[in-house]
């Protein structure tokens, strides 16, 4: 439930999704057109190219954070559907960047930013 920030132009591009193999697959992130209301955003559709550096990248991050048993990792075990998944996961970030981030947000600094 951390958002990742292009390395190329520092603009976050949304929540790492990820397959069972921890693969990357896209990143959600919130509606243009509602507020509050997550979409799906494959890699093929991004607006800047996503390298393979980058998915080491974000790869990295996501098994620091699971060894870590950071709380910024999802699972939709845990939710029950996308849906719920995207819904807590902003709820989250946005908990997170309200309350000025602590831990968390040294993470997310030191990881995605």
């Amino acid at each position: 439930a951390i958002q990742y920030t292009s390395p190329l132009t520092g603009l976050p591009l949304g929540f790492p999704a990820f397959n069972q193999d921890q693969d990357i697959l896209g990143f959600y992130r919130e509606s243009h057109s509602k507020v509050g209301v997550g979409r799906f955003v494959p890699l093929s559709r991004l607006e800047v190219d996503f390298s393979s550096a980058d998915r080491q990248k974000v790869s990295r991050c996501l098994i620091e954070a699971l060894e870590n048993r950071s709380h910024a990792v999802y699972s939709i075990h845990d939710w029950g559907s996308i849906n719920h998944l995207v819904d807590h996961a902003m709820v989250y970030d946005w908990t997170r960047s309200m309350a000025g981030g602590g831990r968390e947000q040294k993470e997310r600094e030191d990881n995605y930013g």
